[in-house]
């Protein structure tokens, strides 16, 4: 999937997500409002540098609970997707 196709997804699935485009590389990033605050977080990116390359997802939230950028070279469809999502919105309550 390429970054667009991921922004129609997101934004279908999860209307509670904010999508802000990024810049070199081309892309989106997604956030969220912590429940305790309403700070918004971001939750992850997509990101592709040319045409022909891969998509790739930073794990935003998994990226800071373990102290290490979590990058995923993403190839795969909407079920894994919404997976990746879900999981990242589950994790944004341990914040």
């Amino acid at each position: 999937m390429d970054p667009h196709e991921i922004l129609e997804l997101v934004t279908s699935r999860f209307p509670g997500l904010v999508a802000k485009p990024r810049r070199n590389p081309d892309g989106w990033a997604f956030y969220a409002a912590r429940s305790r605050d309403q700070k918004l977080v971001r939750v992850f990116r997509a990101v592709r540098s040319s045409p022909s390359s891969v998509t790739k997802l930073k794990l935003a939230i998994s990226s800071r609970l373990r102290q290490e950028p979590v990058i995923i070279d993403f190839k795969e469809g909407e079920a894994r997707l919404i997976s990746l999502v879900q999981q990242e919105l589950r994790e944004l309550e341990i914040l």
